[in-house]
C-alpha cells in the first residue's frame, strides 16, 4: 500500500473541508480543492503567495488572524473561529482545527477550515423561530412544560410561574410540587388523562384542572401534551406539553351559565305574573259587586280587601316590568368616534 508524499495528497484532496498546508515561517505549501472551492480562488492563487499575505484573510481581520497564526506557531493548537474571505468579496465564518506534522525534518502545520456559513444560518433560524415560539407563548397566555420520566423531574418555563402570581421559579423541579398544586377534585381527571396517554391509549394528554396561585385562590388552566422521547423498550421517557390560563373563559363560561338561568327564571317569573294578574281582575271585580250590595257590616273587609289587591296589582306589574323591560332602540354611530 501506498504510503508516501503522492498518498498523502490524495488524503488531503479526499477531505471535504478545506486544507491548508504551510510551513513553520508561513509560506503556503499544499492546498486542497476543497479550499479552492470555499475561496473562489485558485491553486496557484492561494499557493504563489508570501507569508501573512493569503487572499483569503481580509484586511480587517489580518491582525487577529495573524495573532492566531502565532499563536498556533507557541503551540496553542485551538480549534478557532476566524472570518475568512472569498475572491468576490463576501465575508464569511470558519472554524479552523490546526496540527502540527513533521515533513523532511521540519515542523508544518496543516489546517482543516470548515465554512460555517450554513450552520450560522440554521442557528439564526432556530433562534429566530425561538423568539417566534416566545411570542406565540406568551401572546397566547402559555406556559411550557417536560417531564422527565426517568428522573422523575418537571422542566418549566418562568411564564408557569408568573401565571401563578409567583415572579419566578427553579426551571427544574419535582413532580411532587407539581402535584401539590392541582385541585384535589381535578387531581383524578388529571391522572387519568396522563395514564391514557402514557398507555398509548390517546396520542394527546388533554385535561382542564385547577392549580392553586400565590394568594391560594384556584385558576383554570387547560393542560396539553405529547410523547415526546421514548426509551429502548418504547415506552415513554419524555413528555412535554403547554399550559394556557383558560380562567377568564371559564368565569365567563360560569357568568353564561347563570344569565341563563335568570333568563329561563324570569321566563317563569312572566307566566306566574300573568296568571296572578288575570287571578286578581276577577277577585278585584267581585269585590266591586259586593260593595255595590251596599251592607255595611261588609264595608270595613271590602276596604282591606281592595288594600291588598291593590299591593298584589303593583308587585304583579313590578315583575311584568322586569320580564318585559324594554330595550333602546338601536341607533347609527360613528365607530371612529366612539373608540375615540
Amino acid at each position: 500500500m501506498e504510503t508516501g508524499p503522492a498518498f498523502a495528497s490524495l488524503m488531503i484532496e479526499a477531505i471535504a473541508d478545506g486544507v491548508s498546508v504551510v510551513d513553520a515561517g508561513g509560506h503556503p505549501l499544499i492546498v486542497n480543492q476543497a479550499l479552492c472551492d470555499m475561496t473562489g480562488l485558485s491553486r496557484e492563487e492561494l499557493l504563489a503567495r508570501q507569508p501573512f499575505a493569503y487572499p483569503f484573510w481580509p484586511a480587517e481581520e489580518h491582525g487577529h488572524i495573524s495573532a492566531t497564526f502565532r499563536r498556533m506557531q507557541a503551540g496553542e493548537l485551538g480549534p478557532y473561529e476566524l472570518v475568512f474571505c472569498r475572491k468576490s468579496g463576501e465575508r464569511f465564518p470558519v472554524s479552523i482545527a490546526p496540527g502540527v506534522a513533521t515533513a523532511d525534518g521540519e515542523r508544518v502545520f496543516i489546517t482543516t477550515i470548515k465554512d460555517l456559513t450554513e450552520l450560522r444560518r440554521e442557528q439564526e433560524r432556530v433562534r429566530e423561530l425561538s423568539r417566534l415560539v416566545d411570542a406565540m407563548i406568551q401572546a397566547g397566555d402559555l406556559a411550557t412544560w417536560e417531564w422527565d420520566l426517568v428522573t422523575d423531574e418537571m422542566h418549566l418555563s418562568q411564564s408557569w410561574y408568573t401565571m401563578l402570581g409567583l415572579p419566578s421559579g427553579p426551571a427544574v423541579t419535582s413532580t411532587g410540587a407539581m402535584i401539590e398544586r392541582v385541585h384535589p377534585d381535578d387531581f383524578d381527571a388529571t391522572q387519568d388523562s396522563i395514564g391514557a396517554l402514557l398507555m398509548g391509549h390517546r396520542p394527546l394528554y388533554e385535561v382542564e384542572h385547577r392549580l392553586r396561585s400565590v394568594d391560594g385562590s384556584w385558576r383554570w388552566f387547560l393542560a396539553r401534551g405529547v410523547v415526546m422521547e421514548r426509551g429502548a423498550d418504547g415506552r415513554p421517557s419524555r413528555i412535554g406539553g403547554t399550559n394556557q390560563d383558560i380562567h377568564r373563559i371559564k368565569q365567563q363560561e360560569a357568568f353564561l351559565q347563570q344569565w341563563q338561568k335568570l333568563e329561563v327564571l324570569g321566563e317563569l317569573t312572566g307566566g306566574i305574573a300573568h296568571d296572578f294578574n288575570n287571578a286578581l281582575m276577577v277577585l278585584q271585580s267581585n269585590t266591586g259587586l259586593l260593595r255595590m250590595d251596599g251592607y255595611p257590616e261588609q264595608q270595613e273587609g271590602l276596604d282591606d280587601m281592595e288594600e291588598s289587591l291593590v299591593r298584589a296589582a303593583a308587585l304583579t306589574e313590578s315583575l311584568q316590568r322586569y320580564v318585559h323591560r324594554e330595550q333602546p332602540p338601536p341607533q347609527r354611530i360613528d365607530l371612529g368616534v366612539f373608540i375615540r
